[in-house]
């Protein structure tokens, strides 16, 4: 029986954070119709034969719904869908929506892991940012997260207003001794038509150069690993046996269903996503396709190159039937980038020091499928 994991997406938020450009809906009043709209979906999949091994409930700000709703949606997709018993369950939540009753009603719901967008510790780079927490109530929360749960992630964004080396370090070193045992760290990118793309392109706000920014993020690098922490993707640390289940899931492009408006489904061999429309979601509107092979060997090729085991080459040929190595032999024999890799009989990596200027590597190897 295969396995697959499932994403559900929350979109609703309180107010959308200033650098965000992700599908979010600030209007909270639809919130018992739309796990409706989950389950409902839901259904589409009841019957087939697999079995659900990672569920990850994502948003948005998923802490936002109420308990009722929470017992709906979990019971209701336990009712639908074969999930196992030991499956990994992540939940994303926000530090100003979270609170010790919630994160006890998640474990009596079954959540096994909890995932905290902290981003800073400093009020007022988080303030600059939007964010409605600060940080006193980011340590609170990752506190009663951690009392409850063994597995708890934070977020943390390097690159922001106001960052200094020395507040990443401290930032850090103070979550981490708290308990957390995942860590993803994010280099701000500066989407345009966000407000805080707005402010800088006005002089309001200065970000930190690139320069400053690789020294923030190799920062954030040497001391999570002086912590014990191992980085098993660019964004990604944790300690040993504490990876995201589902994260390399879909990074291994096994399949996965995401339900939810602007979620995404591999499933079948195809690529599926919902359009960012809550109301056509909530109607009943029904995925749509959205790939082509080449589409889907680039994506294998970007998010394996991102992970430390790198693009596995047996994978590879069992999903598309081809020689990896044939397929981007130039960029293989690129001598630019040769110093960068790791080859081996078995997989193609990036050596670790190149993992945070990735994307220009990856930029070479999808040059072979134009």
């Amino acid at each position: 029986m295969n396995r697959v994991g499932l994403y559900v997406h929350i979109p609703y938020c309180k107010r959308k954070c200033r650098y965000c450009d992700f599908f979010s809906v600030t209007n909270l009043l639809s919130t018992d119709g739309y796990v409706e709209a989950i389950l409902r979906e839901a259904r589409r999949y009841q019957g087939e034969d697999f079995s659900i091994d990672t569920v990850f409930v994502g948003g948005g700000t998923p802490s936002l719904l109420g308990e009722s709703e929470w017992r709906k949606l979990m019971d209701g997709l336990r009712m639908i869908l074969p999930i196992e018993s030991g499956a990994e369950i992540s939940v994303e939540c926000n530090p100003d929506s979270a609170s010790e009753a919630l994160f006890a009603l998640w474990k009596e719901l079954g959540v096994n892991r909890v995932s905290l967008g902290v981003q800073s510790l400093n009020d007022k780079v988080l303030a600059t940012v939007g964010r409605l927490h600060d940080g006193k109530s980011a340590l609170v929360a990752v506190n009663n997260a951690c009392k409850v749960f063994d597995n708890v992630n934070v977020d943390y964004m390097v690159g922001l207003p106001y960052q200094t080396v020395g507040g990443v370090q401290d930032d850090l070193r103070r979550l981490l001794s708290l308990g957390v045992s995942h860590v993803s760290v994010y280099s701000l990118i500066l989407e345009e038509g966000t407000p805080l793309y707005t402010s800088v392109k006005k002089g309001e706000i200065t970000l930190p150069d690139d320069e400053v920014a690789v020294d923030l993020y190799d920062a954030a690098v040497a001391t999570l690993e002086a912590a014990g922490f191992q980085r098993y993707e660019i964004s990604n640390f944790c300690r040993a046996g504490k990876e995201c289940k589902h994260n390399l899931h879909c990074w291994q492009l096994y399949p996965y269903i995401g339900l939810g408006a602007a979620a995404h489904s591999f499933y079948g061999g195809k690529r599926y996503a919902h359009p960012c429309d809550l109301d056509r979601y909530m109607l009943g509107g029904e995925p749509i396709p959205e790939d082509c092979e080449n589409d889907r060997r680039g994506e294998a090729v970007m998010l394996g190159l991102r992970t430390a085991e790198g693009v596995y080459l047996s994978r590879y040929s069992e999903l598309f039937g081809r020689d990896f190595t044939v397929d981007f032999a130039a960029a293989l024999q690129n001598p630019t980038i040769q110093p960068c890799l790791v080859v081996n009989d078995k997989s193609v990596s990036i050596r670790p020091e190149y993992l945070y200027v990735s994307n220009g590597i990856i930029n070479i190897f999808l040059d072979c499928l134009e």
